[in-house]
């Protein structure tokens, strides 16, 4: 067994055999509509990277991290050719370092099968949060794209903001952050949808797609997860 297949093996053991199915259906999705719409091998990937950080951390592993760095960079470099230039300055500027951050807190809190405790926020936290959220994308839009002639500043400022708070929640484990990916990842499929008419790369569709129902899905697991340490 090669080390890479050690690797993947000690990742996987534990799963349910529908998510490695729905992991493997996951990657082989982005590789078929990459090669139909003839993307570049960059752009597919960081869509496969991308896949495998979303199950990985859905799944509380800190080895996500290693394929989110690879991800953030690539992510920023297509968003760069689609002129998608909030992407790029989110992720180099927050999404890049708070990966390094985020492998540092997570491996602080692992448990003793090597997957992390997770939390939930208190009743004042969920209200903290919420309110920077909330005053965040407001001085966001009035200061900095209203003025740049943003023409839908309140909607691209709160894609903007959502994702620096749901960010800041994953690295606290915290699973509020997966009811802020729901909503993150929704307006990213559209986002996308539009840059593919502009020849933007459609394997960035799929993967937010995929990235849409696993934060569905793992808002469940974790609330379930949560509930099970509580006991």
């Amino acid at each position: 067994m090669t080390a890479i297949q050690k690797f993947f093996y000690g990742e996987l053991k534990g799963w349910h055999w529908a998510e490695i199915v729905w992991l493997a259906f996951s990657v082989l999705l982005c590789v078929i509509c990459s090669v139909v719409a003839k993307d570049s091998p960059i752009a597919l990937v960081a869509a496969v990277t991308g896949t495998i950080y979303t199950m990985l951390a859905g799944k509380g592993k800190l080895s996500c991290y290693a394929f989110g760095v690879i991800n953030v960079l690539l992510y920023a470099f297509v968003s760069y050719k689609s002129m998608l230039y909030g992407e790029v300055i989110l992720n180099l500027l927050w999404y890049f370092p708070m990966m390094f951050v985020g492998a540092f807190m997570w491996s602080k809190n692992l448990s003793n099968n090597q997957i992390i405790r997770k939390e939930r926020l208190s009743a004042g936290a969920r209200f903290v949060a919420t309110s920077l959220l909330f005053c965040g994308m407001v001085a966001f839009a009035r200061f900095v794209l209203i003025p740049m002639g943003d023409p839908q500043p309140m909607i691209d400022s709160f894609t903007t903001i959502a994702q620096v708070v749901a960010m800041a929640l994953t690295v606290r484990r915290c699973i509020e952050q997966w009811i802020l990916w729901c909503i993150i990842n929704g307006v990213s499929i559209f986002m996308w949808v539009r840059a593919a008419m502009n020849n933007g790369p459609d394997v960035m569709i799929v993967m937010w797609s995929l990235w849409f129902v696993n934060s569905i899905i793992f808002l469940v697991q974790w609330v379930k997860a949560t509930r099970q340490q509580a006991n």
